[in-house]
C-alpha cells in the first residue's frame, strides 16, 4: 500500500489601525493564525487530514479520515465543517477580503464532529452531515446539507448556484455575534448576548456566484430562526454582495462548488481590488442585538501559490440598541502558507 504524508503550516499575521467612534478603539496586531497540519494518502481510496491552530491558547481544525473508493459518494469521519454556505466552506486563504462577511461570521456553525457524505461531479456537488459536539467541547448536535449546481463551468466563465441548510439542537445556551470584519478591533458590535432557551436552531443560506475572467462576483443570503421555550421565538437575517477583479490577467479557480487558490497572471504575483457589502440583523422576538452594515472596499498582493499580502478599508455603520457605533478601520495582513 502506497503511503503519502504531506506536512502543511500557515502563518497569518493581521493589523489593523481603527478611527473611535462611540466605543473606544486601539491600533492592535495578532498573530491571526498559526498553524501546522499533516495529509496522509493511502493509495487512491483513503486520505487522513489534522490541522492544529496554535493562537488562542490552541485548537483543532479538521481532523478527519475519508474514504474515496465508493463511486456514488466520499465518506468522512471526523472534525470538519459542517455543509453551510460558500464563503464559510471556502478556503480563509482564498476568500476575497481578509475576514468572512458579517452573516457567515454570525452564523455559521463551529466544526463538529459527525459522519459525512458528499458526492462531488462536474456540475454538481451534495453533501449531508449528521453531527455532534467538536473535539473543544462546543455543544449542539444536528444535521447539515448542502446542493450547489453549476450550469456554466467552463475555463474561467462560472455561474454556480447553491443552497444550503443546517438544523441543530444546541443543548445549552447560544449566542450570535460579529466583529467589524476585523479581528484585532477585539469588540463585538452586535451581540444578542447569552440566549438560554433556545431549543432549535435553523440556519438557511442561498448562494450565488459568477465569474468571468479575471472579474469574480457572489452573492449570498442568509437567515437564522430560533425556537424559545419561554420567550418569542426569532428569526435574524444577513446577506453580502461582493466582487473582485484581478488586475493583469488570472482568475479564481473553482472546484467542486467552492474557490481554491487563483490562477495568477503574472509570475511574480497579482494585484487583486475587491469590494463588498454586508448586513447582519440580531433584533426580533424580544432580542436586541442589534443591526450593522459594512462597506470594504479591498486591494490583495498574490505573492505567489503561498502567500499573499492584504489591505482592507472598513466603513462600519451599526446600531444597537438605540446607540450608533460607526468607527472606520484600516486592516491589514500577511498571509503565508504551504
Amino acid at each position: 500500500m502506497a503511503v503519502q504524508v504531506t506536512p502543511s503550516g500557515r502563518l497569518d499575521l493581521n493589523y489593523a489601525s481603527p478611527s473611535s467612534d462611540a466605543k473606544p478603539l486601539r491600533s492592535n496586531s495578532i498573530v491571526r493564525r498559526a498553524e501546522l497540519g499533516i495529509d496522509v494518502d493511502f493509495n487512491d481510496d483513503w486520505t487522513f487530514k489534522t490541522r492544529y491552530d496554535f493562537t488562542n491558547d490552541g485548537k483543532f481544525g479538521d481532523v478527519v479520515l475519508t474514504y474515496k473508493g465508493w463511486q456514488t459518494a466520499d465518506i468522512s469521519v471526523g472534525q470538519f465543517k459542517v455543509p453551510f454556505t460558500l464563503d464559510n466552506l471556502t478556503s480563509s486563504k482564498y476568500i476575497m477580503a481578509i475576514e468572512r462577511a458579517l452573516p457567515v461570521a454570525g452564523f455559521r456553525p463551529p466544526r463538529h464532529v459527525g459522519i459525512g457524505f458528499s458526492r462531488y461531479r462536474e456540475h454538481y456537488t451534495f453533501s449531508v452531515m449528521g453531527f455532534g459536539r467538536s473535539i473543544e467541547g462546543d455543544e449542539g448536535n444536528g444535521v447539515g446539507a448542502r446542493y450547489t449546481f453549476a450550469p456554466v463551468a467552463s475555463g474561467s466563465t462560472l455561474l454556480h448556484l447553491g443552497t444550503s441548510f443546517v438544523s441543530e439542537d444546541p443543548n445549552g445556551s447560544v449566542q450570535f455575534k460579529a466583529q467589524p470584519e476585523s479581528k484585532p478591533t477585539e469588540v463585538n458590535l452586535v451581540n444578542t448576548g447569552t440566549l438560554d432557551d433556545v431549543s432549535r436552531i435553523n440556519r438557511l443560506g442561498l448562494e450565488m456566484a459568477y465569474q468571468t475572467g479575471p472579474f469574480t462576483a457572489q452573492i449570498e443570503w442568509m437567515r437564522t430562526s430560533i425556537n424559545r421555550q419561554s420567550n418569542p421565538n426569532a428569526a435574524f437575517g444577513g446577506w453580502y454582495v461582493e466582487g473582485g477583479w484581478m488586475l493583469g490577467g488570472g482568475s479564481r479557480r473553482y472546484e467542486y462548488g467552492t474557490f481554491k487558490s487563483p490562477a495568477l497572471g503574472k509570475p511574480y504575483g497579482t494585484w487583486e481590488l475587491t469590494a463588498r457589502y454586508s448586513h447582519l440583523g440580531l433584533n426580533e422576538g424580544g432580542v436586541q442585538g442589534g443591526r450593522e452594515n459594512n462597506l470594504t472596499l479591498g486591494l490583495n498582493w498574490h505573492l505567489n501559490n503561498h502567500g499573499r499580502i492584504m489591505f482592507n478599508y472598513i466603513r462600519v455603520h451599526s446600531d444597537r440598541q438605540g446607540v450608533a457605533d460607526n468607527p472606520d478601520i484600516l486592516l491589514m495582513q500577511t498571509q503565508f502558507h504551504f
